[in-house]
Protein backbone atom coordinates (compact mmCIF):
# COMPACT_ATOMS: atom_id res chain seq x y z
CA UNK A 1 0.00 0.00 0.00
CA UNK A 2 1.37 3.80 -1.02
CA UNK A 3 1.75 5.63 1.62
CA UNK A 4 0.61 9.52 0.45
CA UNK A 5 3.26 11.07 3.28
CA UNK A 6 5.88 9.45 1.95
CA UNK A 7 7.27 10.71 -1.24
CA UNK A 8 9.30 7.91 -1.74
CA UNK A 9 6.72 5.73 -2.61
CA UNK A 10 5.28 8.12 -4.81
CA UNK A 11 5.05 8.53 -9.08
CA UNK A 12 6.12 11.48 -10.57
CA UNK A 13 2.10 12.19 -11.04
CA UNK A 14 1.75 11.92 -7.57
CA UNK A 15 4.65 14.24 -6.79
CA UNK A 16 3.09 16.54 -8.75
CA UNK A 17 -0.39 16.52 -7.09
CA UNK A 18 1.65 17.04 -3.74
CA UNK A 19 3.41 19.94 -5.44
CA UNK A 20 -0.22 21.99 -6.43
CA UNK A 21 -1.09 21.31 -2.86
CA UNK A 22 1.79 23.13 -1.36
CA UNK A 23 2.57 20.99 1.70
CA UNK A 24 5.71 20.86 3.57
CA UNK A 25 8.86 18.37 2.67
CA UNK A 26 10.64 16.90 5.58
CA UNK A 27 13.85 16.67 4.60
CA UNK A 28 15.12 14.37 7.50
CA UNK A 29 19.20 13.77 7.37
CA UNK A 30 20.98 11.63 9.96
CA UNK A 31 24.58 10.04 9.50
CA UNK A 32 26.79 7.02 9.64
CA UNK A 33 28.24 7.44 12.60
CA UNK A 34 29.76 5.15 15.54
CA UNK A 35 27.24 5.28 18.87
CA UNK A 36 29.23 3.23 21.19
CA UNK A 37 29.15 -0.57 21.38
CA UNK A 38 25.81 -0.77 22.45
CA UNK A 39 23.77 0.93 19.54
CA UNK A 40 24.50 0.84 15.40
CA UNK A 41 26.06 3.25 13.37
CA UNK A 42 22.64 4.42 11.47
CA UNK A 43 20.64 5.47 14.46
CA UNK A 44 20.61 9.41 13.79
CA UNK A 45 19.12 8.38 10.41
CA UNK A 46 16.99 5.95 12.11
CA UNK A 47 15.11 8.66 14.40
CA UNK A 48 15.37 11.62 12.52
CA UNK A 49 13.74 9.93 10.04
CA UNK A 50 11.08 7.78 11.99
CA UNK A 51 10.27 11.22 13.32
CA UNK A 52 9.75 12.77 10.30
CA UNK A 53 7.62 9.90 9.24
CA UNK A 54 5.60 10.45 12.27
CA UNK A 55 4.88 13.98 11.70
CA UNK A 56 3.51 13.84 7.98
CA UNK A 57 1.06 10.53 8.74
CA UNK A 58 -0.45 12.87 11.69
CA UNK A 59 -0.69 15.41 9.09
CA UNK A 60 -0.51 14.15 5.59
CA UNK A 61 -2.89 17.03 4.75
CA UNK A 62 -0.34 19.27 4.91
CA UNK A 63 3.43 17.29 4.94
CA UNK A 64 5.05 15.14 3.22
CA UNK A 65 8.78 13.15 3.91
CA UNK A 66 11.60 12.76 2.02
CA UNK A 67 13.43 9.68 1.99
CA UNK A 68 16.60 9.97 4.09
CA UNK A 69 20.05 11.58 3.60
CA UNK A 70 22.81 9.47 5.32
CA UNK A 71 25.83 10.31 4.45
CA UNK A 72 27.02 13.47 6.56
CA UNK A 73 29.80 15.50 8.06
CA UNK A 74 30.93 13.38 10.69
CA UNK A 75 35.09 13.88 11.21
CA UNK A 76 34.72 13.91 15.20
CA UNK A 77 34.06 9.89 14.92
CA UNK A 78 36.22 9.05 12.52
CA UNK A 79 38.63 7.59 15.44
CA UNK A 80 36.03 4.41 15.55
CA UNK A 81 35.36 2.30 12.64
CA UNK A 82 32.10 2.60 10.66
CA UNK A 83 31.96 6.16 10.86
CA UNK A 84 31.51 8.20 7.25
CA UNK A 85 32.37 11.47 6.99
CA UNK A 86 32.08 14.22 4.41
CA UNK A 87 33.76 17.23 4.14
CA UNK A 88 32.07 20.36 4.94
CA UNK A 89 32.08 21.89 1.69
CA UNK A 90 30.79 19.27 -0.09
CA UNK A 91 27.85 18.39 2.09
CA UNK A 92 26.72 21.85 1.95
CA UNK A 93 26.89 21.83 -2.13
CA UNK A 94 25.13 18.24 -1.52
CA UNK A 95 22.29 19.35 0.48
CA UNK A 96 21.60 22.35 -1.10
CA UNK A 97 21.27 20.56 -4.73
CA UNK A 98 18.89 18.39 -2.87
CA UNK A 99 16.71 21.21 -1.84
CA UNK A 100 17.14 23.70 -4.99
CA UNK A 101 15.71 19.94 -7.04
CA UNK A 102 12.88 20.12 -4.81
CA UNK A 103 12.24 23.87 -5.34
CA UNK A 104 12.48 24.12 -8.89
CA UNK A 105 9.91 21.90 -9.23
CA UNK A 106 7.77 23.79 -7.90
CA UNK A 107 7.91 23.08 -3.89
CA UNK A 108 7.29 26.24 -1.42
CA UNK A 109 8.18 25.09 2.17
CA UNK A 110 10.77 22.80 3.24
CA UNK A 111 11.55 21.83 6.91
CA UNK A 112 15.43 19.95 7.24
CA UNK A 113 15.18 17.72 10.48
CA UNK A 114 18.18 16.13 11.89
CA UNK A 115 19.52 13.23 14.11
CA UNK A 116 22.55 14.22 14.36
CA UNK A 117 24.09 17.33 16.38
CA UNK A 118 26.44 18.19 13.67
CA UNK A 119 24.32 18.72 11.22
CA UNK A 120 22.16 22.08 12.19
CA UNK A 121 25.66 24.37 11.21
CA UNK A 122 25.17 23.29 7.77
CA UNK A 123 21.78 22.82 7.61
CA UNK A 124 21.50 26.72 8.66
CA UNK A 125 23.23 27.62 5.82
CA UNK A 126 21.55 25.87 3.18
CA UNK A 127 18.32 27.48 4.31
CA UNK A 128 19.32 31.03 4.50
CA UNK A 129 20.65 29.86 0.69
CA UNK A 130 17.58 28.74 -0.42
CA UNK A 131 15.75 31.54 1.22
CA UNK A 132 17.15 34.54 -0.17
CA UNK A 133 17.61 32.78 -3.76
CA UNK A 134 13.55 31.40 -4.44
CA UNK A 135 10.30 32.35 -3.98
CA UNK A 136 10.35 29.84 -1.46
CA UNK A 137 11.28 29.21 2.08
CA UNK A 138 13.36 26.70 4.01
CA UNK A 139 14.15 25.97 7.72
CA UNK A 140 16.10 23.26 9.46
CA UNK A 141 16.70 22.07 12.70
CA UNK A 142 17.41 18.78 15.01
CA UNK A 143 14.55 17.05 16.52
CA UNK A 144 15.96 16.95 20.20
CA UNK A 145 15.76 20.99 20.17
CA UNK A 146 11.72 20.69 20.62
CA UNK A 147 9.32 20.12 23.36
CA UNK A 148 12.08 20.87 26.29
CA UNK A 149 10.39 21.27 28.78
CA UNK A 150 8.57 18.14 28.74
CA UNK A 151 12.02 16.51 27.48
CA UNK A 152 13.79 17.44 30.62
CA UNK A 153 11.02 15.35 32.34
CA UNK A 154 11.53 12.74 31.23
CA UNK A 155 15.27 12.54 30.71
CA UNK A 156 18.03 13.92 32.67
CA UNK A 157 20.52 14.61 30.01
CA UNK A 158 21.03 14.46 26.10
CA UNK A 159 24.54 13.99 24.12
CA UNK A 160 25.78 11.31 22.38
CA UNK A 161 24.76 7.20 22.83
CA UNK A 162 23.23 8.24 26.49
CA UNK A 163 20.23 8.29 27.91
CA UNK A 164 18.17 9.91 25.30
CA UNK A 165 19.72 8.29 22.04
CA UNK A 166 19.39 5.04 23.88
CA UNK A 167 15.99 5.75 25.21
CA UNK A 168 14.97 6.61 21.62
CA UNK A 169 16.33 3.50 19.64
CA UNK A 170 15.36 0.97 22.44
CA UNK A 171 10.99 2.39 21.45
CA UNK A 172 12.11 2.61 17.22
CA UNK A 173 14.18 -0.68 16.95
CA UNK A 174 15.03 -2.21 20.21
CA UNK A 175 16.56 -5.41 18.26
CA UNK A 176 19.33 -3.14 17.16
CA UNK A 177 20.49 -1.92 20.90
CA UNK A 178 22.74 -4.36 23.16
CA UNK A 179 22.14 -2.88 26.80
CA UNK A 180 24.64 -5.57 27.82
CA UNK A 181 27.42 -3.27 26.59
CA UNK A 182 25.63 0.34 27.67
CA UNK A 183 28.12 1.81 29.99
CA UNK A 184 28.07 5.20 31.93
CA UNK A 185 31.22 7.06 30.16
CA UNK A 186 30.80 10.48 31.86
CA UNK A 187 33.15 13.01 30.25
CA UNK A 188 30.72 15.78 28.95
CA UNK A 189 33.19 18.04 29.68
CA UNK A 190 35.66 16.42 27.32
CA UNK A 191 38.62 16.37 28.70
CA UNK A 192 37.58 18.48 31.67
CA UNK A 193 36.56 17.71 35.54
CA UNK A 194 33.42 20.55 35.01
CA UNK A 195 32.83 24.15 32.78
CA UNK A 196 30.41 26.34 32.97
CA UNK A 197 31.13 27.48 29.26
CA UNK A 198 31.56 23.80 27.24
CA UNK A 199 29.51 21.17 27.73
CA UNK A 200 27.68 18.30 25.96
CA UNK A 201 24.13 18.65 26.34
CA UNK A 202 21.76 18.84 23.62
CA UNK A 203 19.07 19.06 26.55
CA UNK A 204 20.57 22.24 28.52
CA UNK A 205 22.98 23.63 25.77
CA UNK A 206 25.96 25.13 26.67
CA UNK A 207 26.73 28.80 26.05
CA UNK A 208 29.77 28.05 23.48
CA UNK A 209 30.03 25.53 20.64
CA UNK A 210 33.04 23.31 21.12
CA UNK A 211 32.86 19.38 20.32
CA UNK A 212 36.32 17.93 20.68
CA UNK A 213 37.55 14.71 18.74
CA UNK A 214 35.61 12.10 20.29
CA UNK A 215 38.30 9.52 20.39
CA UNK A 216 41.10 11.91 22.76
CA UNK A 217 37.84 11.85 25.65
CA UNK A 218 36.40 8.75 24.95
CA UNK A 219 37.07 5.33 24.83
CA UNK A 220 33.74 3.62 24.73
CA UNK A 221 32.56 6.69 21.91
CA UNK A 222 29.65 7.34 24.71
CA UNK A 223 28.83 10.87 25.90
CA UNK A 224 27.04 10.10 29.16
CA UNK A 225 25.06 7.49 30.53
CA UNK A 226 22.51 4.84 28.41
CA UNK A 227 22.32 2.36 31.43
CA UNK A 228 19.38 4.55 32.50
CA UNK A 229 17.87 4.39 29.11
CA UNK A 230 14.51 2.39 28.47
CA UNK A 231 12.00 1.58 26.37
CA UNK A 232 9.20 3.87 28.03
CA UNK A 233 11.37 6.95 28.55
CA UNK A 234 11.89 6.59 24.20
CA UNK A 235 8.30 6.43 23.70
CA UNK A 236 7.25 9.25 25.95
CA UNK A 237 10.12 11.44 24.14
CA UNK A 238 8.91 10.40 20.49
CA UNK A 239 5.24 11.57 21.80
CA UNK A 240 6.16 15.01 22.83
CA UNK A 241 8.86 15.74 20.32
CA UNK A 242 6.14 14.47 17.10
CA UNK A 243 3.41 16.60 19.08
CA UNK A 244 5.60 19.52 19.09
CA UNK A 245 6.96 19.44 15.61
CA UNK A 246 3.62 19.04 14.18
CA UNK A 247 2.95 22.72 16.08
CA UNK A 248 5.60 23.98 14.00
CA UNK A 249 5.15 22.09 10.54
CA UNK A 250 1.62 23.59 10.83
CA UNK A 251 2.39 27.33 11.95
CA UNK A 252 5.77 26.99 9.02
CA UNK A 253 2.43 26.10 6.28
CA UNK A 254 0.84 29.66 7.44
CA UNK A 255 4.21 31.47 6.82
CA UNK A 256 3.84 33.76 3.87
CA UNK A 257 6.41 33.91 1.36
CA UNK A 258 6.46 37.65 0.43
CA UNK A 259 7.68 39.35 -2.37
CA UNK A 260 10.42 42.21 -1.10
CA UNK A 261 8.85 45.42 0.07
CA UNK A 262 9.42 48.42 -1.41
CA UNK A 263 12.61 50.44 0.06
CA UNK A 264 11.90 53.37 1.94
CA UNK A 265 13.38 56.31 4.05
CA UNK A 266 10.94 56.54 6.51
CA UNK A 267 8.08 54.83 7.81
CA UNK A 268 5.32 57.21 8.06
Amino acid sequence: MVEEYLLGDLAWPEVEKVIQDEKVVLLPLGSLEQHGPHLPIDIDTVAAYEVCKRIAKKIPDIAVTMPPIYYTHAEISMGFPGTIDIQPTHFIDYLYDVCESLVKHGFKRIVMVSGHGINPPFMQIVSMMITSRYPAICSGAAYFDFAKPEVRKIVEHGAHAGEFETSMLLALKPENVDMSKAVRDWNIYMGLKSSKYAYRNFIDRSPIFFIDHLSRFSATGIIGDPTKATKEKGQKLIKVIVDDMVEYVKEFRTRPIAKPLKRRTTLK
